[in-house]
């Protein structure tokens, strides 16, 4: 679970409709830390290990795209909500 991972997130405004429920799932489940503010510089922190998990909503492929090569070769991963 997420219990103990560190997690970041542009704003929780971008959560809405059926997102709004799973960010609030996990934002509940979290008890090491939240932080908002981080937008790119998030997914840097993620790449070197400094937070454990990314969660966004709404992005587009031009958001996203180039930021998976550099998760995946870090040893991370990225998914959606599905």
């Amino acid at each position: 679970g997420v219990r103990f991972a560190s997690v970041q997130a542009t704003t929780p405004e971008m959560f809405i409709g059926p997102n709004l429920a799973r960010f609030e799932a996990v934002r509940d489940a979290v008890k090491a830390g939240f932080t908002y503010g981080s937008d790119c510089y998030g997914y840097g922190l993620l790449s070197m290990g400094f937070v454990d998990v990314v969660c966004e909503a709404d992005m587009k492929p031009w958001d996203y795209m180039a930021l998976v090569p550099v998760i995946v070769g870090a040893g991370g991963c990225a998914t959606d909500w599905g």
